[in-house]
């Protein structure tokens, strides 16, 4: 995966596949994107595999014809990774960038800082186990 932001189409197409619990075909999108010419969806998504952000999983038979099926290749979160990285972002500043995504993501709710402690924690015990 290349370490830049996708185009605001492909990221709309990713958006799709994170959201889905199954394989999705270019007929599958186009029903999520009726405006949007079924070549041009095509396209997108060879462009996608190129960027290795999904991955064929298989085909299906539709009438006389057989269409590709894929999955994503990447999480959201390995997605999010990647660009936090190319900003140049690493381990020296990450925890800086972890309290500042916890700020701003606070007010939405969802259990930032618990599930934080619960890594911290996990983390100290395996250096006190490493140590001792």
């Amino acid at each position: 995966m290349k370490n830049r932001a996708l185009p605001r189409n492909e990221y709309l197409i990713m958006d799709v596949f994170w959201n889905s619990e199954t394989p999705l075909t270019g007929r599958d999108l186009k029903e999520v994107f009726p405006d949007w010419n079924y070549p041009y969806i095509v396209n997108m998504l060879t462009k996608l595999e190129e960027k290795q952000m999904i991955a064929e999983h298989g085909t299906i038979s539709y009438g006389t014809g057989r269409a590709r099926k894929f999955v994503p290749a990447v999480s959201r979160s390995e997605y999010a990774a990647g660009l936090i990285s190319a900003c140049g972002i690493h381990d020296d500043s990450i925890a800086d960038v972890t309290v500042a995504f916890v700020k701003e993501s606070c007010s939405e709710g969802g259990g930032a800082y618990e599930k934080l402690n619960h890594i911290i924690d996990e983390l100290k015990e395996k250096s006190t186990q490493l140590q001792g």
